[in-house]
């Protein structure tokens, strides 16, 4: 009969070898799907409950703890096939890219800030806009001048500052265009009919056209928000549609 030393040792055998290497890394890329789906399908939900909104908010904080630690459990898996010609392949690896490695681990950081989301103004050295998308190597910041990608890295060196403000309910302006809509007769017409029935928007207000609808192929409109954290959902949506959707500064 094996001692519980010897089972783990053969357990971990199993790990450390390709299959084994081959099966986690497919059993953390599938949790990491399940999860992500289980997110998308409550952010596309404009209505929800209590419990439901707690349960989407966990899942956003699960998906941004788990997805480094799983790829720090699938390098570590990988380097102890073998632990020196994988170990050397790895630190080139961090040699070469590790700024984006630095960036990645640092936005990890700063995304647990529940103040750091869709919709919030945020002020990082002379830039000063709203934030309407947050990836793995920066946020995007809508100013006057145009969109800027400020890199996680230079938030974390030069600090940010994001004014203070209610979560739930937000206006915005957006400013609708299209190039590749010669099928639809009205797009303009088209898209308010859309944008009626779309989530994430307050029925207590409707859309308000802030240019006339003859405008040549553009239309800027105002909406209310449930949420200030869905304005990136709705921008997506928007251009799911075929449209162009750019934020407005007030």
């Amino acid at each position: 009969m094996n001692t519980p030393i010897e089972n783990i040792n053969a357990i971990l055998d199993g790990i450390f070898s390709w299959p084994g290497f081959f099966s986690l890394m497919l059993l953390l890329v599938l949790l990491f799907f399940v999860l992500r789906t289980a997110n998308k399908l409550l952010t596309r939900s404009a209505n929800w409950g209590k419990t439901l909104s707690l349960l989407k908010q966990w899942i956003q904080y699960t998906l941004l703890i788990y997805e480094p630690l799983a790829l720090i459990v699938i390098v570590g898996a990988f380097v102890m096939i073998n632990p020196i010609f994988h170990g050397l392949l790895l630190f080139l690896a961090m040699l070469l890219a590790f700024s984006h490695l630095r960036n990645y681990f640092s936005g990890r950081l700063l995304l647990l800030n529940p103040l750091i989301a869709p919709g919030r103004k945020m002020s990082c050295r002379k830039e000063r806009g709203i934030i309407v998308a947050m990836g793995r190597q920066g946020i995007s910041l809508q100013t006057q001048e145009g969109i800027h990608i400020i890199s996680y890295t230079q938030l974390m060196t030069h600090g940010y500052a994001v004014e203070p403000g209610d979560e739930v309910g937000g206006y915005f302006n957006l400013q609708i265009g299209w190039d590749d809509l010669d099928d639809i007769s009205e797009p303009s017409v088209h898209f308010m009919d859309m944008i009626a029935s779309a989530p994430y928007l307050d029925r207590n207000y409707k859309p308000e056209i802030l240019s006339p609808m003859d405008a040549e192929k553009q239309l800027q409109i105002k909406v209310l928000l449930l949420e200030e954290s869905h304005l990136f959902e709705l921008i997506s949506l928007i251009r799911e549609w075929g449209y162009s959707c750019q934020l407005l500064a007030d």
